[in-house]
Parts: C-alpha cells; sequence; structure tokens
C-alpha cells in the first residue's frame, strides 16, 4: 500500500509514512530496499530520488516530481543559474551526496542550512487527524512572509 502524503511532505516524510502503513517494515531495513545502498542518504535535496520513487512508491511518482515537489532544492536552486539548477538535480538523482558544493560559493559552508528541522506543533496535530500521521515539509515562504 503506498501512503497518501500532502504536498510539500519531505522524502524522509514520506518513508516514514510508507513504514507507519506497514509497507516497510523500519527504516534502517528498508534503505537498501529503497535507495540500493546502506545508509540513509541525507535527502534534504533528493539523493536518488528516482531509486526511492520506483522502489518505495512503486513509480507512481517520477524522481525528477519528487525532487521539485518534496525537497529543498528548488528553493536553494533558485539562486542559481538554469544549467546549474540542471546539472546539481542530475548529480542528486545520481546519488552524489556532496553536489551542492560544486554550485554554492565556498563560504556556504555548513552554516548555509538550518542545523536542525523546524516543527510546527500546530501542523503536527493538523496531519494526525488528517493523515493519522505528522509530515516534514517543505515550506515555500511566500515574499509577504520573508
Amino acid at each position: 500500500m503506498i501512503p497518501n502524503f500532502p504536498a510539500g511532505a519531505t522524502i524522509g516524510a514520506i518513508h516514514a509514512a510508507c513504514i507507519e502503513t506497514g509497507r516497510f517494515v523500519s527504516m534502517s531495513k528498508s534503505i537498501p530496499i529503497v535507495y540500493g545502498i546502506r545508509t540513509d542518504p541525507v535527502n534534504r535535496f533528493g539523493v536518488l530520488a528516482d531509486s526511492f520513487a520506483k522502489n518505495a512508491l512503486d513509480g507512481a511518482i517520477t524522481g525528477d516530481e519528487l525532487i521539485e515537489r518534496h525537497t529543498a532544492l528548488p528553493i536553494f536552486a533558485a539562486l542559481l543559474t538554469s544549467e546549474s539548477r540542471a546539472l546539481w538535480k542530475t548529480a542528486q538523482l545520481e546519488g552524489d551526496t556532496n553536489a551542492w558544493i560544486r554550485y554554492f560559493p565556498p563560504n556556504t559552508n555548513g552554516d548555509f542550512f538550518a542545523p536542525s528541522p523546524r516543527l510546527c506543533p500546530a501542523c503536527v496535530v493538523e496531519d494526525v487527524a488528517r493523515f493519522g500521521v505528522p509530515y516534514w515539509r517543505v515550506h515555500l515562504l511566500a515574499p509577504t512572509e520573508i
């Protein structure tokens, strides 16, 4: 059973929903099945998204769609040229976890990203009521929210 998930749910949240609905036994046991590798990739940008789409979601969505709708890549890629954006996305689909380093200036070290995900308690309550489980989201701020 492929779980329903809201627009903007992160790949990690979709993976957790697959476990919650019984599609997989656990995160650690499903990582080799889903990604074809032993360790969980840091997936804020869609590393191996094609593999995830095929193995976790039976191809119901493409890796490209996962990256565009369920990762932070489009947010950060807005800072890049269209050519760099396409190259970065391709590198993510191929599993290059350090590709972002090639596309951003050298002074954008680990401080470029938040050290941990942010949680909205109201969203958790809403998700549980609506979907049965909470989801981490990719949230795009409207210009008035910045």
